[in-house]
């Protein structure tokens, strides 16, 4: 279970979120509902993890290349979901989180959150790169555009968007959870 840090309770907030999108079986899809959330500054891994599942959702899993498209495509239509880092190579530009993590258990050495299996690959050049980076994120490197493509990050990169992916019905089934589970939590103190 991801907890909720302070950094996203207190000092970030949300500065816009696409609307959600369903990307439908007769299109191709799952039937599943994508939202693009970007913040004032950046969120780890973790928080963006605990954000998602509090909205009712996972950080998106991205099975196929088709969804991967389709969620690259939603990250491009909503404003400020990649920034740009400047380091001493150059400028990397960071897409939203997503829910990969390396998991040295694996074949791949990498699992999705939800336990789906771990397939289809988008990796930029030269990713993953290091063992030490364990969360995933679409990312491209030094003064590239923004690209379908994953890179293996440090959860404390300067990431500032999440997609978090539904398997509802519908949003306002989501919603209404996370109404219950606010009241519910307001009953307990």
């Amino acid at each position: 279970m991801f907890r909720l840090g302070c950094t996203a309770c207190l000092f970030v907030s949300c500065l816009s979120s696409a609307s959600m999108v369903q990307w439908k079986a007769a299109d191709g899809g799952n039937d599943h509902w994508y939202e693009v959330r970007v913040f004032s500054a950046s969120v780890t891994w973790h928080d963006a993890a605990a954000i998602a599942a509090a909205s009712g959702g996972y950080l998106a899993t991205l099975t196929s290349a088709q969804e991967n498209a389709f969620v690259f495509d939603l990250s491009l239509a909503t404003p400020n979901a990649w920034n740009r880092s400047f380091d001493p190579i150059g400028v990397w530009n960071y897409g939203p989180w997503l829910g990969g993590v390396r998991d040295n258990s694996s074949p791949s050495g990498w699992s999705w959150i939800t336990g789906e299996t771990w397939g289809f690959q988008s990796w930029y050049f030269n990713q993953p790169d290091s063992a030490l980076q364990k969360y995933l994120a679409f990312g491209v490197g030094v003064n590239d555009t923004p690209a379908p493509v994953w890179s293996d990050t440090f959860e404390f990169e300067p990431v500032r968007s999440l997609v978090i992916e539904y398997n509802i019905p519908t949003p306002a089934t989501s919603v209404a959870l996370v109404a219950s589970a606010c009241i519910a939590r307001r009953r307990r103190r």
